[in-house]
């Protein structure tokens, strides 16, 4: 027990900091209530913490999406103090946090690592760094990091698969030691209204839709029968100007894009292989997980959209 009130204390105390930073001061009260709730005796605890709970929920998520609303609009203009880079660096942090319950989690994965500024993958190869062109967005010259991630989640797309397929059928005869190299192919991008579109596979746009992803393979004869070795490659970064509009709150994600360097875009490639004579590689109907499927619904029911 005493464990779990030292690291909710510090979760809280995260949530502070970032609530002064953020200028939320109804949330920043009500957290600063949670940390004593978690410190007071049980009894207390369940009636003030009930209290503090509808608080947090309803005035303080208000309040919140307000001040994001406002350092937003900040943002356009290209004037985020530190404070406010601070803050957005924050909401960064809970933006992932929300993704991965909502279904999203390799989205969620994305855009946590955006404020890691290393990692064990080395530099982004200088070939993709000059494909990817403005695409990846980096300031005072640094290089950006390289991602790799073992994921067959492109392949639930059936864009991603439809090509795969189309590869794996122009194979010959398998040959022991043979090997065939497929792509780059330029990934077509998804219109923003591939978010909401409860038909589709919603996870795999939201954390592909690039300008600059690319779908390469390599084929190898293994027991007689053709393996495909597939790779995405995309730069991760957000963009210098896009509003997302959910009911009556806007997202500027170029308030991110200006919270450089605490917020780094870099290179990510997944990677996964798939046998060539697998039928599932040959449906085209995408792959849903329930909750995509219902945070998929309840944006479209709020009119999420770009703008």
């Amino acid at each position: 027990m005493k464990v779990i009130r030292i690291v909710a204390v510090t979760f809280l105390g995260l949530l502070v900091i970032w609530g002064v930073a953020l200028g939320a001061w109804v949330a920043t009260l009500a957290t600063l209530g949670l940390i004593g709730m978690v410190l007071w005796p049980p009894e207390r605890a369940v009636r003030i913490g009930l209290g503090l709970a509808f608080v947090v929920i309803t005035v303080g998520a208000v309040e919140t999406l307000w001040c994001i609303d406002q350092i937003g609009a900040k943002a356009r203009e290209g004037d985020l103090s530190l404070r406010d880079k601070v803050a957005v660096y924050g909401f960064n942090v809970v933006f992932a946090a929300a993704a991965i319950p909502a279904g999203f989690k390799e989205f969620g994965y994305e855009t946590f690592a955006l404020g890691i500024p290393w990692s064990n993958a080395g530099e982004c190869p200088h070939d993709r760094r000059q494909a990817y062109g403005s695409a990846l967005r980096v300031r005072d010259g640094a290089v950006p990091r390289l991602r790799r991630w073992s994921s067959a989640m492109p392949q639930r797309s059936p864009r991603i698969r439809a090509r795969l397929a189309e590869w794996a059928r122009t194979l010959p005869k398998p040959v022991a030691g043979r090997v065939e190299r497929f792509g780059p192919w330029d990934v077509p991008m998804w219109s923003w209204r591939s978010y909401i579109a409860l038909e589709a596979a919603n996870r795999v746009p939201v954390a592909l839709n690039s300008p600059r992803t690319r779908l390469s393979a390599d084929a190898k004869v293994i027991d007689g029968r053709w393996r495909i070795e597939a790779r995405v490659d995309m730069p991760v970064s957000y963009p210098e100007g896009s509003t997302l509009q959910i009911g009556p709150f806007g997202l500027e994600e170029g308030m991110f894009h200006d919270a450089q360097p605490l917020l780094v875009p870099y290179c990510l490639e997944y990677h996964w292989t798939v046998w060539a004579d697998d039928p599932r590689l040959y449906t085209i109907e995408p792959v849903r997980g329930p909750f995509e499927s219902l945070s998929t619904a309840l944006l479209r029911s709020l009119g999420a959209h770009y703008r």
